[in-house]
């Protein structure tokens, strides 16, 4: 009866290819961008972190998290 609930899956298997485009995309700016880059990660480390937290607000290595939602969290903090 009615719509039976999405149930959320885990995903099977780790997939490389956005790292990989991105690589080549990182790789294929020059050398000052990359630094440019590479400083805002630096500086914004916490940040980035932060984005790791679970549930709890705890850092976990545990913690699934998808490329697009990892963009979109780093678009909130301004990075």
């Amino acid at each position: 009866m009615g719509k039976a609930e999405e149930v959320i899956k885990r995903p099977t298997h780790f997939d490389i290819l956005p790292f990989q485009k991105s690589l080549k995309k990182f790789l294929s700016v020059s050398a000052e961008e990359r630094s440019k880059v590479r400083s805002l990660f630096h500086d914004k480390a916490q940040t980035v972190r932060n984005a790791f937290k679970d549930a709890h607000g705890e850092i976990s290595f545990k913690k699934v998290m998808d490329v697009f939602e990892l963009a979109h969290h780093l678009a909130e903090a301004g990075i």
